[in-house]
């Protein structure tokens, strides 16, 4: 199956190299379509792009644990809850929490 969403989104990113809504975005593309290799790839891209990109550490929070790889789920699931914590964002922090704590228990 053809997914143009991807394409356009690769084709702009040759454009636009190292943006990180781009990165972000194909790496979301990737997850839908379950490319999750690609994906984790993507995210982390988006991390060393922008090493605050909350979103991000969030997605690979998510793909970790449905892979039963508790540790890096919880490495990138802490990380995050940290960032959202600095930047006050209370709510973000309230989402890793609860993953992480549904992880934990």
């Amino acid at each position: 199956m053809q997914n143009n969403r991807l394409e356009k989104l690769l084709e702009m990113q040759k454009e636009n190299p190292n943006d990180l809504f781009f990165e972000y975005a194909i790496a979301l593309e990737y997850q839908a379509i379950g490319r999750i290799d690609d994906a984790i790839n993507q995210f982390e891209k988006s991390i060393s792009l922008d090493e605050n990109h909350i979103a991000s550490y969030y997605q690979l929070g998510i793909i970790f644990e449905q892979k039963a790889e508790t540790e890096k789920a919880l490495k990138y699931l802490t990380r995050g809850f940290e960032l959202a914590k600095l930047k006050n964002d209370l709510k973000t922090a309230n989402e890793f929490r609860t993953l992480i704590d549904e992880i934990e228990f």
